[in-house]
């Protein structure tokens, strides 16, 4: 069923791969763009960081649902707070904070 499919993607090494190069950039990449970086590059990671947040968000869910025991246990929660400490490089969190429409409408 689903379930299983959900499983056998999971475990496949073609994800696991893409999903460590993703902790890598989601690691380093603001770093690097802090000290090399432009304000247009710092428009373009935010970009990407929010398909980075979307990405394992969708990884998180997935666990979820194909491993009974991951749910509200601790690899969980850790995937949960780090996927929490990606949301202000997103480019929607950039836009509120930035956007002088958004601030007034608080």
């Amino acid at each position: 069923g689903f379930k299983a499919w959900v499983a056998r993607v999971l475990e496949r090494p073609s994800w696991q791969i893409c999903l460590m190069a993703l902790t890598f950039y989601s690691l380093f990449s603001p770093d690097i763009d802090m000290l090399v970086g432009t304000k247009e590059s710092e428009f373009n990671l935010s970009i990407a960081t929010t398909v980075v947040f979307g990405m394992f968000g969708m990884e998180l869910v997935m666990q979820s649902i194909a491993k009974t025991d991951y749910l509200c246990r601790a690899y969980f929660w850790l995937d949960l707070i780090a996927l929490a400490s990606l949301l202000p490089d997103t480019w929607l969190m950039k836009a509120m904070t930035s956007n002088n429409q958004f601030v007034a409408a608080r």
